[in-house]
C-alpha cells in the first residue's frame, strides 16, 4: 500500500501557522545579515568605482608620457659629437637605403649615440657592449658585408673612445 504525504487539511492548524510565520517573519541575525550584504555589495561597488579611476589616471599619465616621448629632447654636446663621429663616411650608403628604412636607421642611429653616450658616463667603459651597439645599428643597411661591419664598429668605436679621453684631457678636437 503506498504511503500519500499529508495534505494540508491533515496537518494541525498550530503547526500552519508556525510554517506560515517563518516564512514572512525574519529573525533579527537575518536582518543583520542582509544589511552587511547591502554594505558588502555597496563597498564592492566603491571599489569597482575607483578602480575605475585609477585606471583612467594612469592613462591619462600614460598618455602625457608618451606625449612627451614624442618631443624631441635635448642632446647633449657628448651626443652630438658621437652621433657626427657614427655617421662619418655614412653619407653614400644612407643615400641608397630605402625611404622606409631611412627613418628606422636615423632613429636606431640616435638611441644608440644615447645608449654610448650612458656607457661613457660610467667609472668603467666597456668597450665591446659600444661595438655591439655600433655593429646592430649598421645591420639595418641591407646587403653590407659582415667583415665591413665589425670593421666600420671598430673603428667607429676607437673614434669614440679617442674622443672621450681627449674631452677628459682638455683637448677637444674635431670628432671625425
Amino acid at each position: 500500500m503506498p504511503i500519500n504525504p499529508p495534505t494540508q487539511e491533515a496537518i494541525p492548524e498550530a503547526e500552519q501557522g508556525q510554517d506560515n510565520a517563518s516564512e514572512v517573519k525574519s529573525t533579527p541575525e537575518q536582518n543583520v545579515e542582509s544589511e552587511v550584504n547591502q554594505e558588502q555589495v555597496q563597498g564592492v561597488e566603491k571599489t569597482v568605482e575607483q578602480d575605475q579611476q585609477v585606471e583612467d589616471a594612469q592613462s591619462q599619465v600614460q598618455a602625457t608620457d608618451d606625449s612627451e616621448q614624442e618631443l624631441p629632447q635635448e642632446k647633449s654636446e657628448d651626443q652630438k659629437a658621437i652621433e657626427e663621429i657614427m655617421s662619418y663616411g655614412l653619407d653614400d650608403l644612407y643615400k641608397e637605403l630605402p625611404d622606409n628604412r631611412k627613418e628606422e636607421f636615423k632613429q636606431k642611429g640616435e638611441e644608440t649615440a644615447s645608449q654610448i653616450t650612458v656607457i661613457l658616463n660610467k667609472a668603467k667603459v666597456q668597450v665591446h657592449k659600444i661595438v655591439k651597439l655600433i655593429t646592430s645599428w649598421l645591420k639595418i643597411i641591407p646587403g653590407v658585408n659582415k667583415f665591413y661591419l665589425e670593421k666600420a664598429s671598430k673603428i667607429k668605436t676607437d673614434k669614440i673612445i679617442k674622443y672621450t679621453e681627449e674631452k677628459a684631457e682638455g683637448g677637444m678636437e674635431d670628432p671625425s
